[in-house]
């Protein structure tokens, strides 16, 4: 590979389509649990926990607070002042229409299918039948400590509402997925250490009946990579500016989540100027200082998406061809193998479960109304859990 944005690329597997899915897992057989939304990657409000001040989701900068995390050789380390809010339901701009974020979904489960929103910290009578719950957290944090605190939450929940036996329907977003996963598959339980392999138990399942997924990265997506080498977007736009939010690489190398939406080992594709495919451990930290995928290094081009490029030696890619070999099927973050499966090397819940095809951007999943249609007959047993 040669230097600077006019020589090699190296181009990956991201999809760029516009189809969505939603997967279901059934765990058990329950009717009308209350409803657990949890969000994906920045879908939760972040505040600061002595002023309150709101640090995300804010068009401008704070004053005082940015999102990048203190980097430490250890995980549980990488804290700072900020606490999770509100699950963000919709973003505005300027004077730029509102979006829909996850409001939108709320209101749906409320309005079409009869649900409340309850209060985990003081739930009502009610709170145990056909109530929503949101579980906001720090999407910046590592996936295993939110999924933890997700397992914590629920069991004390459960207390509140002195049911031991209840049981809850999970409907999560992108990353919120991979949370939901490793809370039913592993409970409340650490990783192993070392060269250890960890050995699903279970020990969450007995807390959920159906898992909801939409547009979850079981298998990764080659897109966090592109947020480390170009910053990540907020409703598809990156704009840096100073007194705009930041979201610069500089930032995301700094957030361990991001680390753990890679493409898992062996899932990773890469091809050079000519389109030839290379081999690339992703893994292997030599390979960043190769390619240059350092945060103080920028001495390559690495494209995540078919933008045409010119050659070292003169000759224009187009951007046709380069769709050729980076797309397949997905919903424009998360390609369907990486929503329908897990890495070979981790036991899933995901094994034949029914996939629900719907055409959505990445981003709006749970503000389509089909989705919301599809969701609210899964969850009130009206609709096949065993192939669709």
């Amino acid at each position: 590979m040669t230097k600077r944005a006019t020589r090699n690329a190296l181009l990956t597997s991201l999809r760029t389509g516009i189809c969505l899915f939603v997967l279901s897992v059934s765990l058990f057989a329950q009717d009308r649990n209350p409803i657990i939304l949890i969000p994906g990657l920045t879908g939760s409000e972040l505040k600061h926990k002595v002023t309150g001040e709101k640090v995300w989701f804010k068009a401008f900068k704070p004053k005082s607070e940015d999102l990048r995390l203190p980097i430490s050789t250890s995980i549980e380390k990488m804290h700072d002042d900020l606490i999770p809010g509100d699950i963000i339901r919709e973003v505005k701009i300027g004077i730029f229409p509102a979006t829909d974020v996850y409001g939108g979904f709320i209101r749906a489960m409320e309005m079409r299918a009869g649900y409340h929103e309850e209060s985990w910290k003081d739930p009502s009578d009610d709170g145990d039948r056909d109530a929503i719950y949101v579980f906001a957290y720090d999407w910046r944090l590592d996936n295993v400590e939110n999924a933890r605190r997700l397992v914590h939450d629920v069991e004390a929940l459960k207390r509140k509402l002195k049911r031991p036996d209840l049981k809850f329907d999970i409907v999560a977003h992108s990353m919120g997925g991979i949370i939901s996963r490793y809370a039913a598959m592993y409970g409340n339980a650490e990783l192993p250490t070392g060269n250890r392999k960890a050995v699903p138990t279970w020990a969450g399942a007995k807390l959920f009946d159906k898992v909801i997924l939409l547009g979850t990265p079981n298998e990764g997506a080659v897109s966090s990579l592109g947020s480390m080498l170009n910053g990540y977007s907020v409703g598809g736009l990156r704009i840096d500016l100073p007194f705009i939010q930041d979201s610069s690489k500089f930032t995301v190398f700094t957030i361990p989540s991001a680390y753990q939406l890679l493409p898992a080992p062996g899932t990773f594709r890469a091809f050079d100027e000519k389109l030839k495919p290379m081999s690339i451990d992703l893994y292997d930290p030599k390979m960043w200082s190769k390619y240059g995928w350092n945060a103080i290094e920028d001495e390559w081009k690495t494209l995540v998406r078919p933008k045409g490029f010119t050659r070292s030696d003169g000759s224009r890619v187009t951007d046709d061809e380069l769709k050729k070999v980076m797309q397949s099927a997905g919903d424009g973050v998360v390609t369907q193998r990486s929503l329908e499966r897990s890495s070979a090397k981790v036991a899933s819940i995901l094994k034949n479960q029914p996939v629900k095809l719907v055409c959505e951007d990445h981003n709006k999943l749970a503000a389509n109304a089909r989705i919301q249609d599809y969701i609210i007959s899964v969850l009130g047993g009206k609709e096949s859990t065993t192939g669709n």
